[in-house]
């Protein structure tokens, strides 16, 4: 279950760059991952949510998007390449749109960068809207 939460080291610049959501998982300092058990009993309303200051947050890769999406208005689009490599693999890459802008801010094909994975292009296209915000 961890795959589908964000890396360390990414959770460290989302917290840079401001992010301050509730999330269901968090790191402590030095990046050892925590799932608190929700068993929906008497805890107080943020047992089991990473926001508090001396955690950081841990987003899902999902909840990571729509927070650039919809609080820095950039749009990633992940898709496989219409190229075909040998062996008729097709790989993945990415987009980033600004929705200010109404274009393109960066095109991984631009720096003919391919992916095998659906999960190396995800957190490329993250960690490149990253250095955007």
């Amino acid at each position: 279950m961890i795959n589908q939460f964000i890396p360390y080291s990414l959770a460290l610049h989302f917290r840079i760059i401001g992010f301050k959501e509730k999330c269901f998982a968090f790191y402590d300092d030095d990046g050892t991952f925590f799932l608190p058990i929700h068993d929906n009993s008497d805890q107080p309303d943020d047992f089991g949510w990473a926001s508090q200051d001396y955690k950081i947050a841990a987003p899902t890769f999902q909840q990571a998007i729509d927070w650039v999406l919809n609080q820095k208005g950039i749009f990633i689009e992940i898709f496989r390449s219409s190229i075909t490599f040998k062996d008729n693999i097709r790989k993945y890459q990415f987009n980033l749109e600004s929705i200010d802008l109404d274009d393109y801010i960066y095109q991984s094909v631009d720096e003919d960068l391919f992916y095998e994975k659906y999960e190396d292009a995800r957190l490329a296209a993250l960690e490149t809207a990253v250095g955007f915000i």
